[in-house]
């Protein structure tokens, strides 16, 4: 060997060396496997690795999920409806005779001379309406059937056989209170019938067309329960019986994740979908980088409750007050089954999608940073 070819060994030997020193655009795939942190009792930082499988989707797929159905219960039937202060009511008195005393038609005329309709009262703070010769009846939580019952029995002995019907005229208790986003802020009255989460929201305008970027937050006595606006669409049972007295905001809350590393681009990337998943995370990040991405390094990065950790990594135990644990999802994209694996595997909001550069690529990087031809550089090292 002469000199000229030991020093282009040598040389050759010094930029490899250099390669192992220069700063990357992230982890490489083997570095996020070979730093995965120990399963301690008492470790709290790292993270566990996972690769993508069935049954780590079947694993995070259980994962317990924010529900107005789980937490507020199952739908209650429709309300029996009870008046309330601030509502109006109309009165109307029959009696069965002549000469009653009310049959003078006073101080309305009905549809018949032994008949009177009084005028339209609220009810007022103390819960009660007046009625003629009845005095204050308290109508306040009572139905109209019990409000009927209760005017006869305040007549009896005064008037002939009187028979009342009360009619609500203002439903002003009955409703509950939608705001925020596309709404405005609306009292909706509440039917008799029952009225679910997703009529109310139409009545008061309707959420907009960004379903997946709403949020729904229900407030009731006292209880609070946020959830995404779409889950209330597609699931059934998250529609829940709406109640007297209940609160309902509507806030836009754009759901994001980030793309880093060989992606085509790096970027806090929008959801614009209802259900996204890690094979359409890849596509709207721009795709592998071709000249620079590791297939076989794509990584999900996120933090997953405690009891999922230990399902993905059995050996994993949690230290004393830890809920959650920093996960590393891993994907070959190299093997045909990863890419259908990336279909069911879904994006969570606030998830960072990583892929690895490729380790090929460190050399031509440093070759470039001291202003060396990459072309020029294969040729000669592929002479020695």
């Amino acid at each position: 060997m002469n000199i000229h070819q030991k020093s282009s060994v040598l040389l050759c030997v010094a930029l490899l060396q250099a390669c192992a020193s220069m700063p990357g655009a992230g982890p490489t795939a083997q570095s996020l496997a070979q730093t995965q942190a120990p399963s301690a009792p008492m470790q709290t930082a790292g993270f566990i690795v996972a690769p993508i499988s069935p049954q780590v989707i079947e694993a995070v797929s259980g994962r317990a999920t924010q529900s107005l159905h789980g937490h507020f219960g199952a739908t209650p039937a429709p309300q029996v409806f009870a008046v309330g202060i601030g509502d109006s009511l109309a009165v109307t008195l029959w009696e069965a005779g002549s000469g009653g005393l009310f049959a003078s038609g006073t101080p309305e005329t009905g549809s018949g001379a032994n008949s009177v309709t009084f005028p339209v009262q609220e009810v007022d703070h103390d819960g009660a309406i007046s009625v003629p010769y009845a005095g204050r009846v308290v109508v306040a939580g009572q139905t109209l059937a019990e409000i009927e019952r209760r005017i006869v029995a305040s007549l009896a002995g005064k008037a002939i056989d009187p028979q009342v019907i009360v009619t609500v005229t203002d439903n002003s208790s009955n409703f509950v209170t939608v705001s925020g986003t596309g709404v405005g802020g609306a009292r909706i009255a509440l039917s008799r019938g029952g009225d679910r989460l997703l009529d109310v929201i139409a009545a008061a305008g309707g959420a907009g067309e960004e379903l997946h970027e709403v949020t729904v937050t229900l407030t009731r006595q006292g209880r609070i329960m946020s959830v995404p606006m779409d889950s209330v669409v597609r699931i059934p049972r998250e529609n829940i019986t709406v109640t007297r007295g209940d609160t309902i905001s509507l806030t836009r809350t754009p759901r994001t994740f980030t793309a880093l590393g060989a992606t085509g681009q790096n970027a806090l990337i929008p959801f614009d979908t209802l259900r996204l998943t890690l094979e359409k995370a890849v596509a709207k990040a721009g795709g592998l980088a071709q000249t620079r991405a590791d297939p076989s390094g794509v990584f999900i990065l996120r933090q997953e409750p405690a009891a999922i950790a230990t399902v993905l990594d059995p050996a994993f135990v949690a230290a004393a007050g830890q809920s959650t644990v920093n996960v590393v999802y891993s994907a070959d994209l190299r093997d045909p089954n990863s890419l259908f694996l990336a279909r069911q595997f879904e994006i969570l909001p606030d998830d960072i999608l990583y892929v690895a550069g490729a380790s090929a690529n460190e050399f031509e990087r440093f070759l470039r940073l001291v202003q060396l031809p990459f072309v020029t550089a294969r040729v000669t090292t592929a002479g020695l």
